[in-house]
């Protein structure tokens, strides 16, 4: 066991209040806190210090906190784009932190397109930087390591309620279409064809609680997810894929890389054809598997229970933290 982790975090998506607390307080906080790897945890909320006291503050401040709080190894999720250029703690800070002794790990997100930027940026700051959005294969970098979506298991899992939602969407979404487009698509071909579509969330939106998001997973049969930023052709593993095998619901996604590289297709979830025909999305390998699936619910039980034991054994928060602590802190 650690005796003392400083969670070095943005408290609030694009650090507004109105937006909701970010994945990091469960993916990352909840999900460490849930394995009783780490004595004492500490957070340092570095998005709202900066707003209300300015960057130069708050990298005396946590400097400071560091001197009274003493910790062994700090868990840092930088903010990505120009709001974080201006909240963030700054390099000289956190390569002082490391002079002092303080291990630092450095965990990124959706780095698509960015990956060798990031890598390159944290190397000199990080005693190991895991990325759930890319494969660390690629860059030969001994600090680099491969992580993925763990989920704190008090809050996602099987809780055996009635599935009573054939299948739902739980994350961002426009139903104007201006903003993803695609997922937009995807719904409306869904219930133009007479199938009943939950969508909830997205931070910026209609924001659930972490709770409400278990349980409407819970309840759902089919787990819709999009890994594919169309029509650009990077792709992504979303922390819904780990969350609603969790929580015991099929996932169906569409055809990316990035969740092959942790599941089997066909075994551990379902995945569609989106490819595009002429300038067009595809939807009739989606409206087929979803008719599919819900028909035929020996096959879609198999599935999900396939899925949602790999998650909770292989890809379980206890499995990740100790991956991140042993690469951290030796």
């Amino acid at each position: 066991m650690i005796d003392r982790v400083l969670f070095l975090i943005e408290k609030y998506c694009d650090a507004d209040p109105a937006c909701g607390p970010t994945n990091a307080e469960s993916m990352v906080v909840g999900a460490l806190e849930s394995t009783g790897l780490v004595g004492q945890l500490k957070h340092f909320y570095y998005d709202v210090l900066a707003k209300t006291f300015g960057q130069e503050t708050i990298n005396r401040m946590l400097l400071e906190d560091c001197d009274l709080f003493r910790p062994q190894a700090i868990v840092y999720t930088p903010m990505m784009g120009l709001l974080g250029v201006q909240l963030n703690p700054s390099k000289d800070t956190l390569k002082e932190l490391r002079h002092r002794g303080i291990k630092i790990y450095t965990h990124l997100w959706d780095t698509c397109g960015r990956e060798r930027e990031m890598v390159d940026w944290f190397h000199d700051v990080s005693d190991a930087i895991g990325d759930v959005a890319s494969n660390a294969d690629r860059f030969h970098d001994p600090k680099f390591i491969q992580v993925w979506s763990a989920v704190d298991p008090r809050v996602f899992y099987d809780r055996k309620l009635n599935r009573d939602i054939d299948i739902s969407f739980i994350g961002s979404v426009d139903l104007t279409g201006k903003k993803w487009p695609q997922r937009v698509a995807y719904i409306n071909a869904l219930r133009n064809s007479g199938i009943n579509v939950v969508v909830r969330g997205g931070q910026r939106g209609d924001r659930v609680s972490w709770e409400e998001y278990a349980k409407l997973l819970c309840r759902s049969k089919i787990s819709l997810n999009f890994s594919m930023n169309i029509p650009t052709p990077h792709c992504q593993i979303k922390g819904r894929v780990f969350e609603s095998m969790a929580c015991g619901t099929m996932l169906l996604e569409d055809n990316g890389d990035m969740t092959r590289r942790f599941f089997e297709p066909g075994v551990d979830f379902v995945m569609f054809d989106c490819g595009w025909k002429g300038d067009q999305l595809r939807f009739d390998d989606l409206l087929n598997k979803v008719k599919y699936y819900l028909a035929h619910e020996d096959e879609r039980l198999k599935i999900a229970k396939s899925g949602r034991e790999k998650v909770t054994t292989k890809y379980s928060a206890q499995s990740m933290w100790e991956y991140i602590l042993r690469s951290t802190c030796g």
